[in-house]
């Protein structure tokens, strides 16, 4: 489901128009992560009548998994701990 793009003041980023929220959600974590704002980004998606299950989670793309994410957590806390 698209959601309406309201634009009074400033146009919306062309991967928005017509866009989910998923969609939306799963763009502006790609782009964080390709202009550096930050190293890594988990991104989950998980449905409530699945919570009951082991795994009720799912993650969409490889490059925003949360293994990578984990594996860069881990890899700046040992950083940290070896200059201290």
């Amino acid at each position: 489901m698209s959601v309406r793009n309201n634009e009074p003041h400033f146009e919306v980023f062309p991967e928005f128009k017509g866009a989910s929220y998923i969609e939306r959600y799963h763009q502006t974590c790609l782009r964080l992560v390709r202009e550096r704002v930050y190293s890594e980004v988990c991104y989950l998606l998980a449905k409530e009548e699945d919570k009951a299950k082991p795994r009720n989670y799912s993650e969409p793309d490889e490059v925003l998994s949360g293994y990578r994410f984990l594996r860069s957590l881990c890899s700046h806390l040992n950083n940290f701990y070896e200059i201290t």
